[in-house]
């Protein structure tokens, strides 16, 4: 999302992004959806970690993938309008594939899943 907000600023400068934090993010890591867990008042929690790395072989079918992939998203694109998505997804991709060494931007995603009792 760093890359996402950074393409949005370069193409619309007057971009600004929500305040707080994202709902999707509000449960970051393996020790806040524990706390959150025993605070909602499930016993003997447990939390376990996964991460996994997409190579993107297309940055342009991933950028169309990813400017629909979520309605927040969706929104927002659709606001920008499709000459400035266009823009932003330029900017993105020459963004990622820069920050790969080979040339293929590899993304790593970690989720974490809670398993507790009631």
């Amino acid at each position: 999302m760093t890359l996402v907000i950074g393409s949005i600023r370069k193409v619309v400068p007057e971009f600004q992004p929500p305040v707080g934090t994202p709902v999707w993010a509000r449960l970051a890591g393996p020790a806040m959806l524990r706390d959150q867990m025993q605070q909602a008042g499930f016993r003997q929690v447990e939390v376990t970690t996964s991460t996994r790395s997409l190579k993107i072989e297309s940055p342009q079918t991933f950028w169309a993938d990813f400017t629909s992939s979520a309605p927040p998203l969706a929104y927002l694109f659709q606001q920008l309008g499709p000459d400035r998505t266009a823009a932003i997804g330029r900017v993105y991709m020459e963004s990622l594939v820069a920050a790969s060494g080979d040339g293929i931007p590899t993304l790593r995603a970690e989720a974490c899943r809670g398993i507790g009792r009631v």
